[in-house]
């Protein structure tokens, strides 16, 4: 294929620069449940997506990885916290934590502290979530999704 006059130094990277440490509203909005690269455990790869009216960071994308089945127990305790904490923070009820499906936690507006992780190991610097939170005024009626998205989520063991 012939690229004519086309002429990659005409164009920036399109590399992002983590966003400042800081505290930003922010909902999921993917969580797959992932096999670990060595194969003997799982993890919630979980997308968030920081909301209008957040400086000039509004549509920005954090990622989250939370251990879920591990070979190191105290990985697996983190891991339940972290995820306790963002089922506290969109509001599910208790009731509801026996049928939990990742898609329960989907859309729901959280308050989040962000900070920045240090390059290290040939990786670039990088956001990191530190607390999740409640973000006050919201509510499980201020969910953007439409329907309920646990319908089709891949249910996880609570």
């Amino acid at each position: 294929m012939n690229l004519g006059s086309f002429n990659p130094s005409e164009y920036d990277d399109d590399q992002f620069e983590p966003i400042p440490a800081g505290d930003y509203v922010a909902t999921i909005t993917e969580a797959d449940m992932k096999p670990t690269r060595r194969g003997d455990g799982e993890y919630i790869k979980l997308t968030w997506q920081v909301q209008p009216g957040q400086h000039a960071h509004a549509g920005r994308l954090i990622w989250m990885n939370i251990n879920w089945v591990n070979p190191n127990e105290a990985a697996v305790a983190i891991g339940k916290k972290q995820l306790a904490s963002i089922c506290r923070a969109v509001g599910l009820p208790a009731s509801e934590i026996a049928n939990f499906e990742l898609g329960m936690i989907l859309g729901k507006p959280c308050k989040i502290s962000v900070a920045i992780r240090d390059a290290s190991n040939g990786y670039s610097p990088s956001n990191e979530i530190k607390r999740i939170a409640k973000h006050e005024g919201a509510s499980v009626a201020n969910s953007t999704m439409q329907q309920p998205p646990w319908q089709d989520a891949q249910k996880v063991p609570f």
